[in-house]
């Protein structure tokens, strides 16, 4: 087992298990690492729930003129440790018993809450160009272990792209602490409607006002889209699936033969608070939830 680099992560909580019947587009390094997550199971019924991260998320992002922003100021201190706790509760949990379904919401959602805790960690000074470089400390520093891997949320990243480059919604769930990229959900994501939900973020993103705009023979299109081309199978198949997410207004506009423009918002997508004794989000925290989910059943012990 690695000697654990808990940078920020620490503490003791569980997620429940219930059974039932920029460019921060990530450097792939460690292929044995990547490779270690492909193992899933096909005939897992078990779905985990993330209650206790829709308070997190409840509290700490918003909705604001359409758009979500983050209370990174209020998330600081109290709001941070709870973070913490309950990402250590993903260390109990080996993803090789989940299906794929279940596999994609338990990273995606572990992901969302290290790119927040570690936003929070760096505000208000934060840099989002600086911290999205690709050998940046935010992206490269091992933040927790899972099945006794350490990582950080590059790792994170790897395994999503590598193990669900099928998944073209996917990137619409690799949000990043800028004003150009998806918004970061209200809601966790679940395994019976992640697929559902990275659409309807999908949707969302590229019908945004300052994501895509069509003129004759030009396209200028958010840096964020762009830096994921790949994974949409290059600029064609970029174009092509933008296109199928778009409004028929918008669509009507794009033609497929148009020039793409970048263009880069490097904005922290922050709530500027008027006061810092602001309240701690629109409901606050239950009393469980720096501690986990209560009750449950299934996988318990740590990660193998």
């Amino acid at each position: 087992m690695h000697a654990a680099k808990k940078i920020l992560f620490t503490g003791l909580a569980g997620l429940a298990i219930l059974a039932a019947g920029q460019s921060a587009v990530a450097q792939f390094g460690n292929s044995t690492q990547v490779e270690k997550f492909a193992v899933h199971d096909q005939n897992s019924i078990s779905a985990i729930s993330y209650s206790v991260i829709d308070q997190i998320l409840e509290a700490f992002v918003i909705e604001e003129r359409g758009r979500s922003v983050v209370r990174y100021s209020v998330m600081k201190g109290a709001g941070q440790r709870a973070i913490e706790s309950v990402v250590s509760g993903f260390e109990n949990i080996p993803p090789a018993k989940l299906n794929r379904d279940e596999q994609l919401a338990f990273w995606l959602n572990l992901r969302t809450l290290m790119v927040l805790h570690s936003t929070s960690a760096a505000y208000p000074s934060a840099d989002p160009k600086l911290l999205l470089k690709s050998n940046s400390g935010f992206l490269n520093t091992p933040l927790i272990t899972i099945s006794e891997e350490d990582l950080s949320i590059n790792d994170v990243d790897n395994i999503l792209l590598t193990h669900w480059k099928d998944e073209p919604n996917l990137v619409f769930g690799l949000f990043v602490p800028t004003q150009g990229s998806p918004d970061f959900p209200v809601k966790a994501f679940s395994g019976a409607s992640v697929k559902q939900d990275l659409e309807a973020l999908g949707r969302k993103f590229v019908n945004r006002k300052d994501v895509v705009k069509a003129s004759k023979g030009k396209v200028t299109i958010a840096q964020f889209l762009v830096d994921y081309q790949e994974h949409f199978g290059g600029e064609a198949g970029l174009v092509s699936h933008a296109k199928s997410l778009a409004s028929p207004k918008l669509a009507a506009k794009w033609s497929q033969t148009a020039r793409l423009q970048p263009k880069a918002n490097w904005r922290l997508n922050e709530r500027k608070e008027r006061s810092l004794a602001a309240g701690r989000g629109r409901g606050g925290f239950g009393a469980d939830v720096g501690g986990g989910l209560a009750g449950g059943s299934g996988f318990s012990g740590g990660g193998s």
